[in-house]
């Protein structure tokens, strides 16, 4: 990995500039295997357009997470291994949602789902299928809104999902 990499990944013209406690990508590093990915890695639950970002606004209420627009009846997978500890319809605006301890202090949360495929209480492997896409919820259209938490403070999930 060099500089002129963390350089292009967070389009910074000058690295001299980069001071302490900035947040940065850091690009996987590719060995002649491929990529080393790990299963403490996130990865995408679905693959679609994101429309709406972390800590914008949509009707009023401030976005935790992001929403990821997908065909309507698609599958959602884990994005890390875990154990079910929420899976209901009862999280106001949310609609069907599930959520996934990580046991590492990270949790994720997967809402707006037309069915949830899980129970509470249940393990789940990495790119296991926990749900089917569909727009419970707020949302009007097909759509994944997904959350990474640290403890129980939401994250940007761009800091943490493969480019």
């Amino acid at each position: 990995l060099t500089i002129e990499d963390i350089e292009k990944v967070n389009r910074l013209p000058d690295a001299t500039e980069i001071s302490v406690g900035q947040m940065l990508f850091i690009p996987k590093v590719e060995h002649a295997g491929g990529t080393l990915q790990s299963d403490n890695d996130f990865i995408w639950p679905v693959r679609g357009k994101t429309t709406s970002f972390y800590g914008s606004k949509k009707y009023g209420v401030l976005n935790k997470g992001i929403d990821i627009c997908v065909s309507d009846g698609a599958d959602v997978v884990a994005s890390r291994a875990g154990k079910i500890v929420f899976c209901d319809s009862k999280m106001k605006g949310l609609g069907q949602t599930i959520i996934i301890d990580h046991m590492d202090g990270f949790s994720t949360l997967y809402a707006q789902n037309s069915s949830v495929l899980v129970k509470t209480g249940q393990f789940v492997k990495q790119g296991e299928v926990i749900a089917i896409t569909g727009s419970s919820g707020r949302a009007d259209s097909p759509c994944l809104h997904f959350q990474i938490r640290k403890g129980e403070k939401p994250q940007n999930p761009f800091y943490y999902l493969p480019r």
